[in-house]
């Protein structure tokens, strides 16, 4: 039914200009690409926040003992994988810029909540 609508494929497409596609590829690769590593680093720090917490004694003063230390770095995992399809159905459902504005907000104040953490059993 829905190709019904174009006779061909050029119908589904405005036609572009080489000057038009130039400009394009250069604001992706100025503004989105830079954007992205930025994100990507921070998420390599936040993955190895905990490493370095260990270094400087979090297994003493939480009293990560036994397999505590292997479950707290496991769950990092744990949420990644289960927020990896809701954010992906979210991100074709609502404005790209807004949300990842938002995630990255709560990404730095659940990263911050890191500082009151506190043993729980």
């Amino acid at each position: 039914m829905a190709m019904a609508l174009f006779a061909s494929p050029a119908d589904t497409h405005e036609p572009y200009t080489a000057n038009e596609e130039k400009r394009l590829v250069r604001k992706i690769d100025c503004m989105i690409l830079p954007y992205l590593a930025v994100c990507y680093a921070f998420f390599y720090i936040d993955k190895t926040t905990l490493s370095y917490a260990a270094i400087f004694g979090i297994r003493e003063d939480l009293n990560l003992v036994g397999d505590r230390y292997n479950w707290l770095s496991s769950i990092f995992y744990f949420g990644f994988l289960a927020w990896a399809f809701p954010t992906n159905f979210l991100m074709q459902r609502l404005p790209i810029g807004k949300y990842l504005g938002a995630n990255i907000f709560l990404w730095g104040v659940f990263l911050m909540l890191q500082a009151a953490a506190k043993v729980c059993w």
